[in-house]
This record gives C-alpha cells, structure tokens and sequence, in this order.
C-alpha cells in the first residue's frame, strides 16, 4: 500500500484546495503578527470568564486593551490592516458599554482613578 502524500492536492477537496493556496500566499510574518493580535483576546476572554473574582470591573479595561491593540500601526501588513479594522468595527457593534460598567471598575479599588476616562467621565462617574 502506497503512503499518501499530504502535499497532493488532487485529494483535496474543492475547499481544501482553495484554503490551501490561500495559505501559501500568506508570510509567515504576517502569521506572527496575526497569532500575536489574537492573543490579547484570548488574555481578555480568559480574564472576563473568572469564576473566583468579580469580572464586571475588567470589561470596560479589556475593551480598551483590545481597542488599542487594533489601532494600525505603519507595520501592519494589508491583511493585518484589514484584520484589526474588522475587530475594531466587531467590538464597537457587540460591545455596548455604560455606566454600570464604568462604576464597577470605579468601585474596585486598583481602577479606582479610572485613568483610561477622560476627566468629565471620571467625574460623573465618581458622583455616583
């Protein structure tokens, strides 16, 4: 019996071909880059799924961290680009911060200056 050799393409499937030449037009850089970005949403997602803390004060910290982490950079490969101005587009529709949020990162004591709020929203925050 003959090994089969998983570089022969003819026994692929239509999807498995076209997956496979999309991935060898992609550098292993961008890659990299790309694994890297997504780790910070693994980091947050574990974070917010706590069982032994309180999470609600970390939703609006992660939010920020992964707003961030998704401004460009002139680094940034064309997928790359594409990638994070997808995320940014994702988070800005499904995550829908207010007030709650931003008083429970207030009321937890190492958040408790709430830098990552401009100066009016750190005071009405506040006088709550």
């Amino acid at each position: 019996m003959e090994a089969r050799d998983s570089n022969d393409a003819s026994d692929l499937s239509e999807p498995q071909k076209r997956m496979k030449k999309l991935a060898e037009g992609i550098d292993k850089a961008t890659v990299d880059s790309l694994l890297q970005y997504l780790e910070a949403f693994e980091e947050e997602i574990q974070l917010l799924e706590g069982q032994d803390y309180p999470t609600l004060p970390f939703v609006l910290l992660s939010y920020n961290r992964l707003m961030d982490d998704s401004d460009l950079k002139a680094t940034d490969s064309l997928m790359m680009q594409r990638v994070k101005d997808r995320a940014k587009e994702e988070l800005q529709k499904r995550v829908h911060l207010d007030d709650m949020h931003k008083l429970a990162t207030f009321l937890c004591p190492q958040f408790r200056k709430l830098s990552i709020l401009d100066e009016e929203e750190r005071t009405r925050v506040s006088s709550k």
